[in-house]
């Protein structure tokens, strides 16, 4: 007797897991595909460049594929990752490089300024001091690379370190 309330005890206990696995599986998958909508098209954004104005979606150029790359000074695979970048920038025709931190202005220009990417076309260093960045764009790594074409359509989510080749192949720039 006690042997069987035991079995069934096990077996309820399983299939109680068993169905709160499921459904933490199934709540996992559906944020992921909100997450995917939400951020298939550019969002509206704003954050300072270095010289303390506003840049907003509407600051971007018109027809350029926009890459965003959050980053911080003091990570070794984002140092790596710009230096990569900054070695290939003649081959971003078209793309407009939009590097993001949440760390000081002095900071971002010095890490800028070291990687040979301040003061270039095609690159834009933003400050996010608002700290923003990471929750509209989803970004819970560094680095993490957001590419969209020229009307605004995600090419490219990516956490990690990216070479700048694999990131002109995905731009059809390459």
């Amino acid at each position: 007797m006690k042997k069987s309330v035991i079995k069934k005890l096990i077996i309820a206990v399983v299939l109680l897991f068993l169905s709160f696995m499921g459904f933490q599986i199934v709540q996992k998958l559906q944020y992921k595909e909100q997450v995917q909508q939400k951020l298939s098209t550019l969002p509206e954004f704003s954050f300072q460049t270095l010289e303390g104005s506003a840049f907003t979606k509407a600051n971007l150029p018109k027809n350029n594929k926009a890459v965003f790359i959050y980053f911080n000074t003091e990570c070794g695979y984002c140092f790596y990752e710009t230096k990569d970048i900054s070695e290939q920038l003649e081959h971003f025709k078209a793309t407009t490089l939009l590097l993001v931190s949440n760390e000081s202005k002095e900071a971002i220009k010095a890490f800028a300024i070291k990687q040979n990417l301040l003061g270039k076309d095609k690159v834009i260093c933003l400050q996010d001091s608002t700290y923003t960045f990471a929750k509209q764009f989803e970004a819970n790594s560094i680095p993490y690379i957001l590419a969209y074409d020229a009307q605004g359509k995600l090419l490219l989510r990516h956490k990690g370190q990216l070479r700048a080749e694999k990131l002109l192949q995905l731009l059809g720039e390459k």
